[in-house]
């Protein structure tokens, strides 16, 4: 499990002098940066990465806006507006993703699709729902980390916001994983990822979220992981959901198993045998999330008694990620979320 939470708790401390998009031209919409690697897993020990890796741009409507791998030339020239404008912004934002993370995510041979290594940005959106699915070709399945960045952030903002989302699963055709996003004036306020769930740790559906902002300042968020409310799609679906939100080092700071129930806080020992919470230690407030929330983010209102869980939280600067399972070892798709709160 540790291993999987470094991989989608990525710092990437080299983007942090992205100041605003203006600098670049990047003057109308929300810019964020897309990445899906597949041969480079190989630099984290993973031995079954996904083959030829790519994905699949959505607007709210499900028109495809961008997809691979015809679609994409290269790895790294793509963006929305196609423009070769952006390239200087493209080159910035790469030269700092690789500088960050010092992994050669950048494929070894751009014309051989063996080698790719998926990578987008996606510039000038405009206030709505998207989502990105992560898929490959026939023979392709494999292990991959779908990432999203918000790169519209500005560090001179005295407000908190969702940086980055990052959710790790085995590609195939068959059940294909969504991260999708919804922007509010040009602002990321909720990020979210479906999952076909499995009953092993490996498989659990592992949520990445990376919260930005200022030294002392707090993002307060809406967490839901939810199955039941997904019935009438079709699918099969997860039972029992349990959702843990965790820190940086990978321990579980609070528990949700129906949000009905209140939320759990897994106590801590200090040394002098005193006991206080992970959450106090983390500098963290959780509750239990109510209507109010689910209506203040204009989230469906989950059915009362259900296993379906919610908990609202106050977040330093920081990674954390939202593991969901099954609490009785159960496999289904389930969807996890994080929806930032209004007034911040």
């Amino acid at each position: 499990m540790k291993k999987l939470h470094f991989l989608l708790s990525f710092a990437f401390a080299g983007l942090f002098f992205v100041e605003s998009n203006t600098a670049f031209g990047q003057q109308n919409g929300a810019n964020v940066f897309v990445t899906m690697p597949g041969p480079a897993l190989a630099n984290d020990g993973i031995t079954d990465w996904v083959i030829q890796p790519y994905f699949i741009f959505r607007d709210s409507q499900g028109n495809i806006l961008n997809s691979g791998p015809n679609g994409i030339p290269s790895a790294w020239n793509f963006d929305m507006n196609g423009s070769a404008t952006d390239q200087a912004w493209i080159n910035m934002m790469t030269g700092a993703f690789l500088s960050a993370y010092q992994k050669p995510y950048a494929p070894a041979d751009p014309t051989n699709d063996l080698t790719w290594n998926n990578a987008a940005l996606l510039s000038g959106l405009a206030d709505g729902g998207y989502t990105v699915q992560a898929t490959t070709v026939p023979g392709g399945d494999g292990v991959s980390v779908l990432s999203l960045f918000n790169i519209s952030y500005n560090s001179t903002d005295n407000r908190c916001c969702l940086f980055n989302s990052s959710i790790r699963a085995d590609v195939n055709l068959v059940n294909p994983f969504i991260l999708g996003f919804y922007l509010v004036n040009g602002r990321v306020v909720n990020m979210s990822g479906r999952l076909v769930v499995g009953s092993n740790p490996e498989d659990f559906l592992i949520l990445g979220v990376t919260v930005l902002g200022p030294p002392g300042n707090k993002e307060k968020l809406y967490f839901n992981a939810f199955s039941q409310h997904l019935a009438g799609l079709g699918l099969a679906l997860l039972p029992n959901v349990v959702m843990d939100l965790c820190d940086h080092d990978g321990n579980v700071v609070a528990t949700d198993y129906g949000w009905s129930n209140p939320v759990v806080l897994p106590p801590v020992t200090n040394t002098d045998g005193s006991v206080t919470t992970r959450a106090a230690l983390d500098n963290i407030s959780v509750r239990n999330s109510t209507v109010a929330d689910m209506t203040a983010t204009s989230q469906p209102i989950l059915t009362a008694g259900s296993d379906d869980s919610a908990m609202t939280a106050e977040l330093p600067p920081g990674e954390y990620t939202l593991v969901v399972s099954s609490m009785t070892g159960g496999t289904g798709t389930a969807l996890a979320a994080v929806y930032e709160m209004p007034g911040q």
